[in-house]
């Protein structure tokens, strides 16, 4: 079940996550998920896509969340941010196989902290992971990592291990632009939209339909378009042909 926002049009970057409510279904309260995309247009605006329901995050049903979008004609996917989630990282290869794709780097240090065993150890690899984010390139941020993988592997092997085999997946937003970098490493700006989702929920509590959770979200989702056509969130470079010519 999904509510369109967008036409076609080409958009470089998406934002995806998702979040549950409770739904009253056939006499049942079951937990329903809400799927979110936002675009970045070629001019440099945020958009919500569309808002989309469905029993879980898998492979099925995000499919069909991307296939609803291509179908309706979205192109130009360059860059993918999202979390770790198995099914969402399946159907984002198999619909943006040229895309390159970001775990979000704010719920991969929350997976971190889940292979320490002391607030001084969360906070140690919390640091070290952001000095590797904040690395000037690719190649140093690597470096960095190496190294922090090297001091950590006598006492903390096993979270080694864990940052050695997935660390990379949080460096591909050294693809971008320098100054894309910052906004678009996390899923952090859809975070905003799911609190004002929760806000008006915690009084509802439970959803006595799909429909009912549907037009809520449809109507954040369109209300945060509005606001967001007010200001360009990331600005493209102009091509060299046309700032020549300007």
């Amino acid at each position: 079940m999904a509510q369109e926002n967008a036409g076609a049009h080409a958009l470089p970057y998406l934002v995806v996550d998702a979040h549950y409510e409770k739904v009253r279904y056939m006499g049942r309260v079951r937990s329903t998920a809400v799927f979110w995309v936002v675009g970045v247009t070629e001019e440099g605006y945020r958009e919500h896509l569309g808002v989309w329901l469905g029993g879980s995050e898998s492979s099925d049903t995000w499919g069909r969340v991307f296939h609803d979008l291509v179908q309706r004609g979205l192109t130009g996917v360059q860059y993918v941010v999202s979390d770790e989630h198995a099914g969402l990282c399946y159907a984002i290869r198999r619909y943006f196989p040229e895309a390159a794709h970001q775990r979000c780097q704010v719920h991969y240090l929350r997976n971190a902290f889940g292979y320490t065993n002391s607030e001084e150890m969360q906070q140690a690899t919390k640091t070290g992971l952001q000095d590797v984010w904040a690395a000037p390139n690719r190649t140093e941020a690597e470096a960095r990592l190496n190294r922090l993988i090297e001091t950590l592997r006598p006492q903390h092997k096993r979270l080694a291990t864990w940052l050695e085999e997935s660390a990379a997946e949080t460096l591909a937003f050294f693809e971008l632009p320098e100054e894309h970098r910052k906004r678009l490493r996390t899923t952090n700006g859809m975070e905003h939209d799911h609190m004002q989702v929760r806000r008006r929920t915690r009084v509802i509590r439970i959803f006595p339909n799909d429909e009912s959770l549907l037009r809520l979200t449809t109507a954040l989702a369109v209300e945060r378009n509005e606001q967001w056509c007010e200001k360009k969130y990331v600005v493209f470079a102009m091509p060299k042909a046309q700032s020549d010519a300007s």
